[in-house]
């Protein structure tokens, strides 16, 4: 069974996913569609770049992921499809698929310019449906990745943010918000090995808090750090929305200690 996901800024409330999914399975009736989330802040390249890299690796090989994050549709940004560990991706040339491939030493992308794998007519306003979503039900359907169109070398890249360390202290950044008002920051477990002694306090600009295993090892309302299910160091309030007691956003400064 071939699995097609969604990732999108579109919302719920209009029928763009329904279109989208319509046309996947005008072209491969028998695959799994499944939404990762419609729910990307309008044109958030970076968000939409890190909810793909925490999610795609749970995903079967073979999986293909459809991303429509793109403020610049209909402009002269190019559209591609690469493969990397696997799977595949279709999507603008954005940056939404930076940290794929910068993870990813097997990756392979092209431009898409094989026009007789598109919706037609192609509108201006909704490549989502007319390009990148029937490019990936062919490529879920067996169609190769050569057939798409040429190589491309050069593809648009967002950098990341990067982690500063000594023996002592670990520097880092908020680098994403999600529904509950955790802060994940781009502190991975691995970087706590770089310290000489394992780490226990966290500082954020107007707060100090411990670091702990679960939301619920602090009193509820009360804040925690933590390394979530993903390996990230994140800012919790048990049962609160640490964003909003904080003032967290995307490039808050923490510190490890």
């Amino acid at each position: 069974m071939s699995i097609i996901t969604f990732l999108t800024d579109f919302g719920t409330h209009d029928w763009f996913v329904a279109s989208m999914k319509g046309v996947a399975l005008g072209i491969n009736p028998a695959a799994a569609l499944v939404d990762i989330t419609h729910d990307i802040d309008q044109g958030d390249i970076t968000s939409a770049a890190f909810v793909l890299d925490m999610c795609r690796w749970t995903f079967p090989k073979s999986t293909v992921f459809v991303v429509v994050v793109d403020p610049g549709v209909g402009s002269e940004r190019r559209a591609i499809a690469l493969r990397a560990g696997g799977r595949s991706f279709v999507g603008p040339d954005n940056g939404v698929f930076s940290f794929i491939m910068a993870d990813t030493e097997d990756c392979e992308i092209h431009q898409i310019t094989n026009d007789d794998l598109f919706r037609k007519p192609v509108s201006a306003t909704f490549h989502g449906r007319d390009i990148f979503t029937p490019v990936g039900a062919h490529l879920s359907h067996g169609v190769s990745l050569d057939a798409v169109g040429p190589l491309c070398t050069d593809p648009v890249v967002i950098e990341r943010p990067t982690v500063v360390n000594t023996d002592t202290v670990i520097r880092g950044q908020v680098v994403y918000i999600d529904r509950f008002g955790n802060a994940l920051t781009n502190i991975d477990r691995t970087v706590f090995n770089r310290l000489s002694s394992p780490p226990t306090i966290v500082e954020i600009a107007t707060a100090t808090m411990s670091l702990g295993t679960h939301y619920a090892q602090c009193p509820r309302g009360e804040a925690l750090a933590l390394l979530n299910s993903v390996g990230r160091l994140e800012i919790a309030v048990n049962g609160g929305s640490a964003a909003q007691r904080f003032g967290l956003h995307p490039g808050a400064e923490v510190i490890v200690k």
